[in-house]
Order: C-alpha cells, then sequence, then structure tokens
C-alpha cells in the first residue's frame, strides 16, 4: 500500500468513526505512530482533520463532513474572502476604450499575513500592433514593460516604486514616461530628431537632455530616485 493509498484510507475511517487515535490507526495499519502523524499532517492540509491534545483527545474529522464533498478549512476559506475582496474590473467603453484597473474592498486586517505571489500580482495584455490608438497605464510597486507595439497618437506610463521598461516603442503624437523609485529605460522608435524632449531627473542619471525643442512628437520623463537610459532608434 502507498501512502497516497494509506491516506485515503485513514479519511475514509475517520468518516466513519469521526475521530480515531494516532496508536490505533498505526496498529491497524501496521505503520509507527510518526508516520500517522505525518498522515494526518498531510491530509489536514485538503481536508477538515484535526487533533485535540489531553484527556479525551484523538484524531477527528469536522461534524458534516463525509468524503466527496467540498470543503475549505478555515485557513483557505479566510484566504478566499481576502481574495474576493482583491479583483480586475475589466471596461470596454462604446468608443472603445479598454480599462484594467485593480479594485480594492479591504479592510486594513485585511493586508495582515497576506501577500499573492508575484505571478499573481502580474497583468499581461496582447494587442495587435497598431491596433489601439492610445494607451495609459500606472501600478505600484510593479514594473511597466511595454514591447514591440506601435500607438497611431499617444502612451502615458506611470510608476512608483517600479521600472518602466520600453522596447522599440513607437508613437504618432507623444511619449509621456513617470517614475518614483525606480528607473527609465529602452528604445523608442524614431530619430532623437523626430521628438521634441523633456526631462527632469532627481538623484540619478540621464542620457538624454533635459530640455530639446523640434520634432513632430514629443517625449517626456519624469524619475525621481533613478536613472533615464533611453535610445531613440530611427
Amino acid at each position: 500500500m502507498s501512502s497516497m493509498e494509506r491516506r485515503m484510507e485513514i479519511l475514509e475511517v475517520l468518516c466513519w468513526h469521526r475521530s480515531d487515535t494516532v496508536e490505533n490507526l498505526a496498529n491497524e495499519f501496521g505503520v509507527s505512530k510518526r508516520t500517522i502523524k505525518y498522515d494526518i499532517e498531510y491530509l489536514s492540509l485538503s481536508y477538515p482533520v484535526y487533533t485535540v491534545q489531553g484527556n479525551g483527545g484523538g484524531i477527528y474529522i469536522t461534524d458534516g463532513y463525509h468524503l466527496g464533498m467540498k470543503y475549505f478549512s478555515e485557513r483557505q476559506t479566510a484566504l478566499l474572502e481576502k481574495l474576493t475582496k482583491e479583483y480586475l474590473e475589466i471596461n470596454l467603453s462604446g468608443a472603445k476604450e479598454l480599462t484594467v484597473e485593480l479594485k480594492y474592498d479591504k479592510n486594513w486586517t485585511d493586508y495582515i499575513g497576506s501577500k499573492p505571489s508575484a505571478e499573481y500580482r502580474k497583468i499581461t495584455i496582447e494587442i495587435p500592433d497598431g491596433a489601439v490608438a492610445s494607451l495609459t497605464v500606472g501600478t505600484t510597486n510593479e514594473d511597466i514593460t511595454v514591447s514591440g507595439l506601435s500607438f497611431a497618437k499617444d502612451v502615458s506610463l506611470t510608476a512608483n516604486g517600479g521600472d518602466i521598461v520600453c522596447d522599440m516603442l513607437g508613437v504618432g503624437e507623444a511619449v509621456s514616461l513617470v517614475s518614483k523609485n525606480s528607473g527609465i529605460s529602452g528604445i523608442i522608435v524614431g530619430g532623437m530628431d523626430d521628438f521634441s524632449i523633456a526631462c527632469r531627473i532627481k538623484k540619478g542619471e540621464c542620457n538624454l537632455p533635459e530640455s530639446k525643442e523640434g520634432g513632430e512628437k514629443s517625449f517626456s520623463a519624469d524619475c525621481n530616485n533613478g536613472d533615464i537610459n533611453i535610445k531613440f532608434i530611427g
């Protein structure tokens, strides 16, 4: 009998008797009490199995639970409640404006002891090149990356605590990049002479002129406590 088969049979025993002891289960399945304790710890991660210490103690399964029921532990239920208070609101207006906004319905206590992993803190949107006229993105404590896209009008990116990276970004009119406590870098499609330039830097370095007139398009970058490193490729 494999360990998984034994654990499922232990679960069946608990569902039938509603409780048992480590010693009885060890004798019934011919394994050590330490092994049974490991099995119970494993089962408790997915099933409402718990132990009670002291006189009258033992291994119990929550009243009302039976095999086949979908069940969440108290810890899982609490996490789900927190997650339902944080969601993405996606709207497409009649003017064909796509909006993706993170919404919160949390109390300050909901922020204690929980943080989603990095993969769940990322929004990825794939769009055909040239299909969107304008792009506006703002975020806090995360990076913004726009890669290999062209926009008929303008792009505005704002990051507080995250890097802004433009990889072969093309625009028809204007680029506006604002970053706090991180950097701005990347490649803008077009020669520098195609753009008027306005850069403001604080506590960092900038490879572009502070101000340059001329050009049919405009480029502006505002970086506080980070570097600006932008190249133009015609």
